[in-house]
């Protein structure tokens, strides 16, 4: 069997309330999932590896190919510090599928859909 390519589009519109101690973090952002051909499994079974959504409304669809969602979620991230204060941080957005392997589903960025909003 042949991973499935997905490809997924984040657009982020607000990160808040970050502590530096823990590495959590809140997250308003658009998320895209797309495929090129009829999906073998929905689309809409991913879940969040480093956190849970507190929100998801699904507002756009397009056939069985593309889902546009508009999530709030706590998220969490590793928080290193040792060349504070010139440290940077990474804050992670992780996606799994819920009832498939990784060897089955392959999530790939599209580049031109993914970004920040500049506030």
């Amino acid at each position: 069997l042949l991973a499935e390519n997905v490809y997924v589009g984040i657009y982020i519109v607000n990160i808040g309330k970050f502590d530096i101690s823990t590495g959590n973090f809140t997250i308003d952002f658009y998320l895209t999932l797309k495929t090129d051909k009829k999906p073998e499994y929905p689309l809409d079974t991913f879940e969040f590896m480093n956190g849970r959504a507190t929100h998801s409304e699904k507002i756009y669809t397009e056939g069985d190919n593309l889902i546009q969602y508009r999530i709030l979620a706590n998220l969490a991230s590793p928080v290193d510090l040792r060349r504070f204060p010139f440290d940077e941080q990474t804050l992670s957005i992780i996606i799994e599928n819920k009832k498939y392997k990784t060897d089955q589903v392959r999530y790939i960025i599209i580049e031109n859909e993914t970004g920040i909003d500049e506030m």
